[in-house]
């Protein structure tokens, strides 16, 4: 009895062990499937990335001028050291005041900087004027990469605008119509060939310069000559607008996704921008820094021109999680209002896709 007893128990701890030992086994299999499958799909992002970069590097920096003749160079050799002349003047942050034509704005902050930052906004000029345009993105370096001067570039739209109304106001409206034109011309190569903030910025850029634009036809402000130097312009900006696709593609393939940056401190997969950097994590250093995509903060409050009491940005100016620019909201039911349902492409290409004919600023 006692045997039998004893020959059904070592029975039982014998199934037991083939079953143990059959669920480790599946167990094993299945970390190395997911890991041999995940192995394979980072191989493969890290390739798609490598690819990119390549693409970014290899394409060409030439673009349409928006008036003159283009000269040679890289805008961006022009364009970076009038941004760090605004970065360094004091209260240049508050010259959207002035743009917003607000009651606690100053004029005097104003003119003391069209004095003092004249210099800058020949350099912007100039940079506008050159055949190519490419910032310098180290795009190895991953989230450490250097990005442009975002805030500086905001408040350089806003003196941009500042002299166009001053030229006006003198009676020189050609010469306001080019001061725009630069505008729009900084905001598209600040928006193309980079990351996703640089473009949101650039586009808001451009839709203040051309806010200035209608502000100012409407008050009869240009001459035959500036009506088709702007129509030649736009012309030329309407065919070089950034790719939004290949924007996001870079987002994605690089840093793992628009947005995470702004909101995780993180540019994405760790794991891919160390294969791509060669090198370990940095998470406090690259397009989060105060020179980079935090300085959206100071960006949206230089561009959009007011915050709520406790800094953030008001409900009413997000769409989709991102902050959107109205400088010059009309109070006339009559007038235009965007089409949140119109294709993306940014403000500029929203209004020029219609059906109907191009027209002429001088019709």
């Amino acid at each position: 009895m006692t045997e039998a007893t004893g020959s059904k128990k070592s029975s039982g701890w014998k199934v037991f062990g083939i079953i143990a030992g059959a669920l480790v086994l599946c167990a094993v299999a299945l970390v190395i499937t997911v890991s041999a499958i995940g192995s394979a799909k980072g191989s493969r992002l890290e390739a798609a990335a490598r690819a990119r970069i390549l693409e970014l590097k290899s394409a060409s920096i030439l673009r349409p001028t928006l008036r003159g003749s283009a000269e040679p160079g890289n805008a961006w050799d022009d364009y970076a050291p009038a941004l760090d002349e605004v970065k360094a003047f004091p209260n240049a942050n508050k010259l959207f005041e002035l743009v917003r034509r607000e009651p606690k704005a100053d004029p005097e902050l104003g003119k003391a900087a069209l004095t003092g930052l004249a210099k800058a906004i020949d350099g912007i000029h100039r940079g506008a004027g050159r055949a190519g345009s490419r910032f310098p993105y180290e795009w190895e370096k991953g989230a450490a990469m250097s990005v442009p001067n975002l805030l500086p570039s905001s408040n350089m739209a806003n003196l941009l605008v500042l002299k166009a109304r001053a030229l006006s106001e003198e009676g020189k409206g050609r010469e306001a119509a080019g001061v725009l034109l630069d505008v729009l011309q900084f905001g598209r190569d600040l928006a193309g060939d980079g990351i996703l903030i640089s473009e949101m910025l650039g586009f808001t850029m451009m839709s203040i310069g051309m806010s200035e634009v209608v502000d100012q036809l409407a008050a009869e402000k240009f001459d035959k000559p500036a009506l088709e130097d702007l129509d030649r312009g736009l012309a030329a900006l309407e065919g070089s607008l950034p790719n939004h696709a290949q924007t996001l593609k870079t987002d994605i393939l690089l840093f793992g996704g628009p947005g995470r940056c702004q909101h995780h401190g993180d540019l994405g997969s760790t794991a891919l921008r160390v294969r791509l950097r060669g090198g370990g994590r940095h998470p406090d250093d690259g397009p989060c820094r105060e020179d980079g995509l935090d300085a959206l903060g100071g960006g949206r409050e230089g561009i959009q021109g007011h915050r709520s009491r406790d800094g953030e940005i008001p409900e009413s100016d997000l769409q989709d999680g991102h902050a959107v620019d109205h400088p010059h909201e009309s109070d006339d039911p009559a007038a235009p209002r965007p089409d949140p349902d119109a294709p993306d492409g940014g403000p500029l290409s929203r209004e020029r896709r219609t059906t109907r004919p191009r027209r002429s600023l001088r019709d």
